[in-house]
């Protein structure tokens, strides 16, 4: 079997059909054919059988299908790194970041970046705190921006920044009218959910905490916060948010005012052991530094990048 027979049985099972195939890879429908059945001969059972007008793969095809569909992303990933490299590309950096980061700070620290580097590839993974986390096991990425996250082995972190909670809704919410809000500001108000690890931090009243955390309380649940500020734009609830989002979401009307008590999110670059000191990793961390600074205060965001906490 070839890489390429590979590719036209995979489009074959995603489409449905030889005449779409051979339009997707630019190649005759006999062409197309021929690939699957040499392919056919060289694993030794039949890939696909006749539905309607199109194709349907059969039961062996499909079990065959999920396994090719593993595979070939790692020989895709081959094949674009020998392409960069005939046309002259230096290195690559795998960066996996959060969803936020990746809407906001990722893109102005980028374009400073590739002034620096010119010739590095940089490969995005928007990813959420336990896929880095999985990510850096597993060698798929050589610097990760996320939450902070405990020591692990072969892995360096270095603090990036914090940021305080804020409390997010439309611009016509009642509570806007007030400068800051306090937990008894939020008994009554329907929060969307997803942070009631933090919610135990408010060192207030056992009946406050439960009323927070109340299912009543809490009807929507999600765990990105683009996602919770859609929610936000649309009317459907307020929240407790981090407050990177909140610019993305001004258009829509939705503003956000300080909270008290504190409660804060702390970020930062987890970087494989070897990856710590190469240049492109080093140069990339410090325009991200840069980038969050002049976002934070673009916005005026209660954002801390200088050294954590006590």
């Amino acid at each position: 079997m070839t890489f390429r027979q590979l590719q036209a049985f995979i489009h074959v099972v995603r489409l449905g059909s030889i005449v779409a195939t051979a339009e997707a890879m630019g190649l005759t429908q006999s062409g197309v054919s021929r690939m699957i059945s040499e392919l056919e001969k060289s694993v030794g059972f039949k890939l696909f059988v006749r539905s309607g007008r199109g194709l349907r793969p059969t039961s062996e095809g499909f079990k065959f299908f999920k396994e090719v569909e593993r595979s070939i992303t790692g020989l895709e990933s081959l094949e674009r790194v020998a392409e960069e490299i005939r046309l002259g590309f230096g290195q690559r950096l795998r960066v996996s970041c959060l969803p936020t980061m990746s809407a906001t700070v990722l893109p102005l620290a980028l374009r400073s970046f590739q002034e620096s580097f010119p010739n590095t590839v940089v490969e995005i993974d928007t990813a959420t705190y336990g896929s880095a986390l999985i990510a850096l096991e597993e060698d798929r990425v050589d610097l990760a921006i996320t939450f902070n996250i405990p020591g692990m082995d072969g892995i360096d972190i270095e603090w990036l920044a914090e940021a305080d909670y804020v409390f997010a809704a439309k611009s016509d919410h009642p509570l806007m009218k007030k400068d800051h809000l306090n937990a008894r500001d939020l008994e009554e108000e329907r929060l969307i959910g997803g942070m009631a690890d933090r919610v135990q931090d408010i060192q207030e009243s056992d009946d406050l905490r439960r009323s927070l955390e109340a299912p009543a309380q809490r009807r929507i649940w999600c765990h990105t916060s683009f996602t919770r500020y859609a929610m936000i734009a649309n009317g459907l609830a307020s929240s407790l948010a981090e407050p990177f989002s909140a610019p993305l979401w001004s258009h829509a009307g939705v503003c956000i005012r300080p909270f008290e008590p504190t409660l804060s999110i702390q970020y930062c670059f987890a970087v494989p052991s070897a990856e710590q000191n190469s240049k492109a990793s080093v140069s990339f961390r410090e325009h991200f530094r840069t980038a969050i600074r002049s976002f934070a205060e673009a916005h005026d965001l209660p954002i801390r990048t200088g050294p954590a906490r006590a």
